[in-house]
């Protein structure tokens, strides 16, 4: 948590002056930011305490926007990047709903589903491809339908946010690799078509009962052109190899065995558009599906009629089984946004329970929320990286405090995690090794009202005469 004057980590994600405002309106987010922090699982008024009222202040100024909110946390994340000896980057992005249906009196917020007034937020989110550590979510549009920041002419459009962001990394830093892994909802022809940087790729899954050739060497040479709509080529593809990579189901852990199939593909268009003009080319087809899955605890869930199927359509080779593997794997590492939007929600922060009086409030509220969830997610994913040490995330006082309590020194991250986890009656098991976001924001309360307590009942202190 790293306390002290300057609010530790949160200082460094909003650093950046933003414009026509005083600097101390960068303290007062940075300082929420702590405190939201610090105090999961309640609502945002118990949260910021005494503070309330000013923070209120602040996300309702009307100089501030989801944009200017974020610049601070944009120039950090770039940085880590930057530091980051990897060459591999992901970077996944995703659409979460925020529904508020006790909110109908906030001004400006509007339905998103049927006549529930809601906010709707795309998130860009950037991962190291090869340990899955989240760097930042650089880039966060919220809006309310047909009122605040709705800005898109289709809102298809946001797919594009996140391969226009990876491209502007691409530009800066052309000796890394940037990958943009979306989810079903970016089938869209016009995204692989859309111009992308040589060092930088999608892996996208896909759905729509599009056309589908496949290319290769064979064909080529004889001339002969296979044609076939999406279903019916994944199921003729080449089988590869095999994968094993964890997913959530049904809110466990689960170690899924995948059978990869890959081909070269071109993608046409509706028949109504011209072949020559309108194909997407370039790119590669991996067909994953599940033949196997086990809990962490060795239990066998597998079930032949919910089996997953994956059907990635990506620009990036595949053409030997290690970098088959390497698509299956970037895309099985999607489900980090997927947790951030539950740390969001009922995971630690009670998104759905702020309460605001008009919706730009509301939103910069959301975007305030966003950074702190990105926080909470770097200690539950970090702390399974063996090099990891506590004091990393961890001041002095907190390392005292549970190498007493474990009985032992505690040196890396990841035990300090179990250590955390154990001050909420966390016991690790074969089914669940590491504690889990609602238990690890329970613990670092925990944490913080013992370091509190030394604070202000056992640190000797000198008492005035």
């Amino acid at each position: 948590m790293q306390q002290n004057l300057s609010f530790g980590w949160a200082s460094t994600e909003f650093s950046v002056p933003i414009p026509r405002c005083r600097p101390q309106m960068n303290g007062t987010l940075a300082k929420a930011a702590m405190l939201l922090h610090d105090n999961p699982h309640t609502s945002f008024s118990m949260a910021c305490g005494k503070s309330r009222r000013i923070v209120s202040r602040v996300l309702g100024d009307q100089r501030l926007s989801s944009e200017t909110l974020l610049t601070g946390h944009r120039d950090a994340t770039l940085g880590r990047i930057k530091g980051d000896p990897d060459t591999d980057f992901l970077i996944p992005t995703d659409t979460v709903f925020f529904t508020f249906p006790g909110h109908r009196k906030t001004e400006g917020l509007n339905p998103i589903q049927g006549k529930v007034p809601g906010i709707v937020q795309h998130n860009v989110m950037v991962l190291n491809a090869r340990t899955g550590v989240c760097h930042g979510v650089p880039v966060a549009h919220n809006w309310t339908r047909g009122g605040h920041q709705d800005t898109w002419e289709v809102e298809s459009d946001k797919w594009f946010v996140g391969l226009d962001y990876a491209n502007e990394l691409a530009a800066e830093m052309p000796d890394k690799r940037f990958t943009v892994v979306n989810d079903r909802e970016s089938d869209i022809l016009g995204l692989f078509k859309a111009a992308r940087l040589p060092n930088v790729h999608l892996i996208n899954r896909v759905h729509q009962p599009r056309r589908y050739e496949l290319i290769s060497a064979e064909q080529q040479a004889t001339g002969e052109r296979v044609i076939g709509y999406l279903s019916e080529m994944a199921r003729n593809l080449p089988i590869i190899g095999i994968e094993e990579v964890s997913i959530y189901r049904e809110n466990r852990r689960v170690r899924i065995t995948l059978e990869m199939s890959a081909a070269p593909i071109r993608i046409h268009p509706d028949k109504h558009r011209s072949e020559r003009l309108h194909s997407a080319e370039g790119l590669n087809l991996v067909v994953a599906r599940e033949i196997a899955s086990i809990t962490e605890g060795g239990e066998d869930v597998f079930k032949p009629e919910g089996a997953s199927e994956w059907l990635l359509v990506t620009s990036l080779p595949v053409s030997n089984l290690e970098e088959v593997r390497f698509v299956v794997r970037s895309y099985s590492l999607r489900w980090r946004i997927e947790r951030l939007h539950y740390t969001m929600k009922s995971g630690a922060l009670n998104s759905e329970w702020l309460q605001f009086d008009d919706v730009r409030t509301l939103c910069n509220g959301l975007i305030l929320n966003t950074v702190v969830a990105w926080k909470i997610l770097c200690l539950v994913y970090e702390a399974r990286q063996e090099e990891v040490q506590a004091r990393h995330c961890l001041d002095d006082l907190e390392l005292t405090i549970l190498s007493t309590a474990m009985g032992h020194p505690v040196i890396s991250l990841k035990e300090a995690c179990l250590a955390i986890g154990s001050l909420v009656k966390f016991e690790p098991t074969k089914a669940q090794p590491y504690p889990g976001i609602k238990v690890i924001t329970k613990g670092m309360y925990k944490l913080k009202v013992m370091c509190e307590t030394y604070e202000m009942f056992i640190k000797p202190q000198t008492v005035p005469r």
